[in-house]
């Protein structure tokens, strides 16, 4: 079957095509582009850039800090006790500078011959020395037995059974006290010793006196203590 076609239609078609498929193309494109700005929104890319920078230095600076911290810390800690190391060497000498001023006021203060304690010694030092009473000896100077006691002890004196026995001088010298109401009744000051009797009944002696070894200075009670110190 034969058709008939009018050619002045299809120059119309043939001219115009061109122009409905550039339309369609644009039209695509066009709807292409929305698509995708719609799925995924433009930024700028210099934007972008410019804060992730910045946001980058800021985390650089903030890790410089954080390791400087710790060498700060221990820097201080180090200067800390270097002020106190310090402070406790200037303090020695102040305090040692102390202690030399109290030592030199105690010095003043107590004069040397006032520190020295008379010492207890045995009568048989002291030269010439003679027995000051012809009663029975209890004990003698030192470590010996206490009949009093009942044990063993140190005696600093000597100690007889007199029973109203004369007492004597044990050396040469001088009455320093003759009072039979003191606790030591007779002191006699013989050279650098002091002797003293305890358990005077009766002095016949007085205070100030000169008296010679084997003299008769008084009479005893029933026990007679003789002591001497230097």
């Amino acid at each position: 079957m034969n058709r008939k076609y009018n050619l002045d239609y299809l120059l119309h078609l043939q001219k115009n095509a061109r122009l409905y498929m550039v339309g369609l193309s644009l039209m695509a494109f066009f709807m292409a582009v929305s698509l995708c700005l719609y799925l995924e929104p433009w930024e700028p890319k210099n934007s972008t850039a410019f804060w992730a920078q910045n946001n980058s230095d800021q985390v650089i600076a903030e890790q410089a800090q954080q390791n400087a911290e710790p060498d700060l810390a221990k820097k201080q800690e180090v200067e800390t006790q270097n002020s106190k190391t310090e402070a406790v060497n200037q303090q020695e000498p102040v305090l040692e500078s102390v202690k030399e001023q109290q030592r030199e006021t105690l010095a003043k203060e107590v004069p040397a011959d006032e520190t020295a304690k008379p010492q207890a010694v045995d009568l048989r030092q002291i030269a010439g020395v003679t027995a000051p009473c012809k009663g029975s000896l209890l004990y003698g100077y030192g470590i010996g037995y206490d009949s009093l006691y009942d044990d063993y002890r140190f005696h600093d004196a000597i100690c007889y059974q007199a029973d109203g026995a004369d007492i004597f001088a044990v050396a040469d010298g001088v009455v320093k006290q003759a009072d039979t109401s003191a606790s030591w009744q007779i002191i006699l000051q013989c050279g650098q010793y002091q002797v003293a009797y305890q358990g005077v009944q009766n002095c016949t002696v007085t205070s100030g006196e000169k008296v010679t070894a084997g003299q008769i200075i008084g009479t005893a009670g029933t026990t007679l203590c003789v002591k001497a110190v230097k």
